[in-house]
């Protein structure tokens, strides 16, 4: 079963945020997933909204996030999605490389792939899936 919550930018939304992802989190555990997928879960889901915050929505305190997400025994299948334009993950600068080691910013995406066993984009939607 498939779960959805818009959280609003101009809602309380670090309280709103926690709340989705502890509860998640506690669903997760109660089918006796691994602490590391819990952590892989919770990183992956915890950068792709704050990018959906910060760069899809552009901080716009009028616009939503749709956060929706299925548990099931094998795998915990997420979708976030802003209002933004979309963007192309290719284009996104390699955080590795030696010339953007020390950039603050940018890794995101690159934790989400290197975390997520399966990783999606369709314009202003990710979506990611995290395997027991």
């Amino acid at each position: 079963m498939a779960i959805e919550i818009r959280i609003f930018s101009g809602s309380n939304l670090l309280e709103d945020f926690s709340k989705y992802s502890w509860e998640l989190s506690k669903r997760v555990k109660a089918l006796s997933y691994s602490e590391y997928k819990i952590f892989a879960l919770n990183l992956c889901i915890e950068e792709i909204f704050d990018n959906a915050f910060r760069h899809g929505n552009k901080k716009d305190t009028h616009k939503d996030i749709i956060v929706s997400y299925e548990i099931t025994q094998e795998y915990v299948d997420v979708s976030v999605q802003d209002k933004g334009k979309g963007f192309y993950p290719d284009k996104i600068p390699d955080p590795t490389l030696e010339k953007r080691l020390e950039i603050p910013e940018g890794r995101g995406i690159f934790l989400v792939r290197s975390y997520a066993d399966e990783v999606f984009f369709e314009g202003n939607l990710v979506r990611f899936k995290v395997y027991r």
